[in-house]
């Protein structure tokens, strides 16, 4: 596994150097590196990545079974860090006209929750075939497996039905989806989503916004009990990497509530004085 960042740094330099996206959240100890491929030797190097991390033979087994079953367009490698150590390693796949409940049979099988979920979400509410799967190894040792669906196209309306409809396939409690419902409707007035996703074991639902001002940004944290601080900290992490938007804002939503992620592109232009800085914010 990568227990300090000089690894990741030498396995994708080039990539690094090229296009990276970091996500941030509300804890200062935890940063994401993000780095994009779309070859066999992107994925040969993700998966060293974990070497020596308990449970990493079943990880690369399940990559290698989906790989060969899915036949992904591209891919995503990320890294979250919590003071400046891997706390787990995840391995995005993704599809230019989705991956049919056939090719993902391997993965529903081993997951219960799975077996049922994504054919419904599919078929009840007409969103297409998942255009996304990742599949994460937790320094705790478990993996966890996310499907993510384009909702793009969706009214606020239509989004709000379909979450609604998940958590109670997941047999969320009725507090919970209210909770979320409030969210969501506090939502409209940063964005629309574009990218919903289901996350097993833990029967999580996730929301992508996509180029969300860093205004809008900081109303969306006041909505949240993030400290003063932290607030002032993402704003000066904007300007210094001169983000006018955050790429993605994340909204991770579950049976005890709702948490934050924000996605932030870092271009060739400032990627070589940005990286060092990013592995150790």
């Amino acid at each position: 596994m990568v227990t300090s960042s000089e690894p990741f740094l030498e396995k994708f330099r080039l990539q690094l150097f090229d296009l990276v996206e970091i996500s941030v959240t509300e804890d200062a100890d935890k940063l994401g590196t993000l780095v994009f491929g779309n070859s066999k030797s992107f994925v040969n190097k993700s998966i060293e990545c974990a070497t020596g991390r308990n449970g990493f033979e079943q990880w690369k087994e399940l990559i290698q079974e989906t790989l060969e079953r899915t036949a992904p367009t591209s891919f995503l490698f990320k890294v979250d860090w919590k003071n400046n150590k891997s706390n787990n390693e995840t391995l995005y796949f993704r599809y230019v006209t989705g991956v049919s409940e056939e090719s993902m049979a391997h993965l529903l099988a081993r997951y219960e929750a799975l077996r049922t979920i994504p054919v419904a979400i599919s078929k009840k509410y007409a969103i297409g075939l998942p255009v996304c799967i990742s599949i994460r190894i937790h320094r705790s040792e478990a993996m966890s497996v996310s499907i993510y669906y384009e909702i793009s196209g969706k009214t606020a309306g239509e989004i709000e039905n379909i979450l609604t409809g998940i958590a109670e396939m997941m047999q969320w409690p009725a507090d919970a989806i209210q909770s979320m419902l409030c969210k969501l409707d506090f939502m409209t007035g940063i964005g629309h989503p574009q990218y919903m996703a289901i996350g097993i074991p833990d029967k999580a639902i996730k929301i992508s916004y996509p180029k969300v001002s860093v205004r809008d940004f900081g109303t969306c944290l006041d909505s949240f009990t993030t400290q003063e601080c932290r607030k002032k900290e993402m704003k000066s992490l904007c300007r210094k990497l001169r983000q006018p938007a955050l790429n993605y804002l994340g909204l991770k939503f579950n049976q005890q509530g709702c948490g934050w992620k924000a996605y932030l592109v870092i271009s060739k232009k400032h990627a070589a004085n940005s990286i060092n800085y990013n592995i150790t914010f």
